[in-house]
């Protein structure tokens, strides 16, 4: 029988993709600042957008295989589960400061390496969690969370924040299942199909469409063409090769970036502190990188050539 001993490694190309991903959507707070549209409707054309895209090409790869009924089923609950943290992330930013949303919301970088070791998914790592300790510790220097007063609205806002945390757990690691048979394209086509009528039909009843012109909406579509559409793209693309539980860290650029953004281009002051948090995530991101081993062939391993055997795992 043939052995290769092997560390288990990683593409370094699947860390640099989810970086790009999450820094370009550190660029929506410049994008929303362009374009003052309600939410729901931000939300909206994010998620219409990307969908009409990927609708003419989801197929493509040739190689990529057509979703079973399963998983199809997997993935329109994929869609609610995300759109019930997106509503939750929208409702803690009403009832709470910015800094305690985000702060929340983000608890997810700390639920996702708890979650796969107790789904017995990857092992623990004292790497993954001194990044994760560090990465965190830099967003709430980054955020500052204390600088507010706290009242019984600010507990509410806090509570959606960390149900939108729960939910986004549970998408990046079904997520990270389906995209192991599944192009990106595919992922991003049939979740928004799932969701978008929905939001279509709740948009009319909750929403005063007088307040939305047309400048706003193209500039949110750009958004969601840039860091919308190719960014997801590009998450989805390095989810499937890195472990779920490093995405977590990664995505801290997210806020990272988009403070960068506020301070240089729109003028929003912050303290040495503060930048000091943006370094400690950026520590926590270089920290969760894996080290990229090639397989050391036993000489038992060098005598023989293995002939690959790739099936698509079904859901």
């Amino acid at each position: 029988m043939n052995q290769t001993t092997t560390e288990r490694t990683f593409s370094p190309e699947g860390y640099i993709y989810v970086a790009i991903a999450a820094s370009g959507w550190g660029l929506w707070p410049l994008i929303l600042h362009h374009a003052p549209v309600p939410l729901l409707i931000q939300a909206t054309i994010a998620i219409a957008v990307p969908t009409i895209v990927t609708a003419p090409i989801c197929y493509f790869p040739k190689t990529a295989s057509l979703p079973t009924n399963r998983q199809k089923a997997a993935l329109a609950a994929f869609g609610f589960s995300d759109l019930i943290g997106l509503l939750c992330f929208f409702g803690a930013l009403r009832l709470t400061t910015v800094p305690i949303a985000v702060l929340t919301h983000y608890l997810s970088t700390f639920l996702l390496p708890i979650a796969t070791i107790a789904l017995r998914i990857e092992k623990p790592r004292i790497r993954t969690f001194t990044a994760v300790t560090i990465a965190l510790t830099g967003l709430v220097m980054l955020l500052s969370p204390w600088n507010s007063t706290i009242h019984s609205h600010d507990l509410a806002g806090a509570a959606l924040g960390s149900t939108s945390a729960i939910f986004s757990t549970g998408n990046i690691l079904l997520t990270k299942r389906l995209a192991r048979s599944l192009a990106p394209t595919q992922l991003m086509f049939y979740h928004g199909l799932a969701i978008l009528p929905a939001l279509l039909i709740a948009i009319p009843l909750i929403t005063d469409l007088s307040t939305v012109t047309a400048k706003a909406t193209a500039v949110v579509t750009l958004g969601a063409l840039g860091p919308g559409t190719i960014g997801v793209i590009f998450f989805f693309s390095g989810l499937k090769r890195i472990p779920a539980s490093h995405t977590g860290v990664l995505t801290l650029l997210e806020p990272f970036v988009a403070i960068l953004i506020a301070m240089f281009f729109m003028n929003e002051p912050h303290e040495l502190f503060t930048l000091t948090g943006g370094l400690l995530i950026l520590a926590g991101a270089i920290i969760v990188i894996e080290p990229f081993k090639k397989p050391t062939p036993t000489p038992e391993s060098r005598s023989h050539t293995a002939v690959p055997h790739t099936q698509p795992e079904a859901l």
